[in-house]
């Protein structure tokens, strides 16, 4: 039997799951303090795709941002200095071997989806309530005790959890999301940019993605087409479908993808209903205070204008939902103000990253 622990520096930062281990293991080799949702926010913040799905349940999809990690891995992992390898569906006990085998030559590993039901170091949820998208870094293992040594983005310290928890966690498939017993190895090169290289260079590549994306769908164009149909929801539609368009809206308006709570009767949300430009905003004023480019700050007040837009809808969808109100009113030109707002927040970063620093 056997045992292994590797250290690294963390700090927590809720809702970042699936990217805290990487900015850890980054932050431990470079010795650079990361910002909370820095690599979340180059690579699947902020971004924006609306969806035609007739042929689905949910006819129209909108979402304000994207936190699928094989998709933001593979637009920022090259800029930040790392190669990954994604395993699924495999056996537990061949992903644990995996893991443990990575572990051994000195590399964590991230895995997931899990689900939270079984996390016993988040009382609040043990056994109490299944939320099935989450990941985690395993940093050690020993096997006499049978337990896995886990970095989490909402824990403090290194949690223990059994093998026969983890099972549990790790074994069932998330749609869109991931399948069973999922694992990513990550292993960074030995030479690293230095973060604020990184991050004008990620930043280059996605606003630049967001103001002229090649397709009709995604970034400002994407919301320049939402403006032009969101109106005609209601009459394009019978009335469940249109109230299931409405519920997929809110959920993914969501810091992560989850229903307003005020929908299950609860007096207020928990979770901010703002497309995570809250977020995106407060990164920015960050880099700001950090490296001195007040138009990264400019463009945190620009994100965050658009976040209180985007609760604004919310949180008329919500009341239209509950019964509260018989319409959501009109929301073309808000649609249409938060697009002028982005676009002016992604031309404002790009005018910081080519000012000399």
């Amino acid at each position: 039997m056997s045992k292994k622990m590797i250290s690294l520096e963390h700090e927590v930062c809720d809702y970042t799951c699936m990217w805290r281990g990487i900015e850890d293991i980054y932050q431990t080799k470079t010795k650079e303090k990361v910002p909370g949702f820095l690599f979340f926010t180059l690579s699947g913040q902020g971004e924006f795709t609306y969806l035609k799905r007739n042929s689905d349940k949910v006819k129209r999809m909108v979402t304000w941002g994207d936190g699928r990690p094989k998709k933001i891995y593979q637009k920022v992992n090259e800029v930040i200095g790392f190669k990954f390898k994604h395993m699924e569906n495999t056996t537990f006990p061949y992903m644990l071997k995996v893991a443990m085998e990575q572990i051994d030559q000195g590399n964590p590993v991230i895995l997931g989806p899990l689900d939270m039901y079984y996390l016993s170091y988040y009382p609040k949820m043990y056994r109490k309530m299944h939320v099935p998208n989450h990941y985690v870094m395993m940093v050690g293992y020993d096997e006499e005790l049978k337990l896995a040594y886990i970095s989490d983005c909402g824990a403090a310290k290194v949690e223990a959890l059994s093998f026969e928890e983890l099972e549990k966690a790790i074994g069932q498939k998330v749609p869109s999301i991931g399948g069973k017993n999922g694992l990513c190895t990550i292993e960074f090169q030995e030479e690293l940019p230095s973060l604020i290289e990184l991050t004008k260079k990620a930043f280059q590549e996605k606003c630049t993605r967001q103001l002229d994306s090649k397709v009709g769908f995604c970034g400002i164009r994407g919301m320049h087409k939402l403006s032009a149909e969101i109106d005609t929801w209601k009459e394009e539609f019978g009335k469940e479908d249109y109230d299931l368009t409405l519920k997929s809206f809110v959920q993914f308006t969501g810091t992560v993808p989850t229903l307003p709570e005020r929908l299950y009767g609860a007096p207020k949300d928990s979770i901010i209903h703002n497309g995570c430009r809250k977020n995106y905003a407060e990164v920015l004023y960050e880099l700001d205070k950090r490296f001195q480019i007040p138009e990264w700050k400019q463009a945190g007040d620009l994100m965050m204008q658009s976040g209180v837009l985007i609760q604004q809808i919310t949180d008329r969808m919500v009341e239209y939902l509950l019964g509260k109100s018989k319409e959501v009113g009109v929301l073309s030109l808000v649609i249409e103000e938060i697009a002028e707002l982005e676009a002016r927040a992604n031309q404002r970063i790009l005018d910081g990253i080519h000012v000399c620093y």
